[in-house]
């Protein structure tokens, strides 16, 4: 399984969240693009965190079942997150994911964002190799 590289499977076009933005504007991104998350970045487009569907869950229930006041995505994102580079393989991605729980990993190289992988591009690639006949190991 380790001879796939993320660089084959990763997103390209992944969402990526300003750390200063409301909470409601990811909410519609993630609506908008059926992604799970992303990478949040900030001013310098440094990567500083990863926010996903979960990590909004419960502050927008708060939000508008309480009527509380507007959080920020940087009150509610991860910032202790891990990454992956293009050259990984899928199965230390695989196991990776399961180590920490994780359902998205950026993907930087060279200490810039280059794509995301998550589970449905994990997902994607293991069913390639299926339908190939499993030729190539993931």
């Amino acid at each position: 399984m380790n001879l796939l590289q993320v660089k084959e499977f990763m997103n390209t076009r992944p969402l990526i969240f300003k750390e200063d933005s409301p909470l409601s504007s990811a909410l519609d991104l993630i609506i908008g693009s059926k992604q799970i998350g992303g990478p949040v970045v900030n001013d310098m487009s440094k990567v500083v965190g990863v926010v996903t569907e979960k990590d909004l869950f419960q502050d927008l229930l708060k939000l508008t079942y309480h009527c509380q006041e507007s959080r920020l995505i940087k009150d509610c994102m991860k910032t202790s997150f891990q990454y992956v580079g293009l050259y990984d393989g899928l199965m230390d991605v695989i196991t990776k994911m399961e180590k920490f729980n994780a359902v998205i990993f950026p993907v930087i190289e060279d200490g810039e964002l280059i794509g995301t992988i998550g589970r449905r591009e994990v997902l994607l690639a293991i069913k390639k190799q299926l339908s190939d006949g499993c030729q190539t190991p993931v």
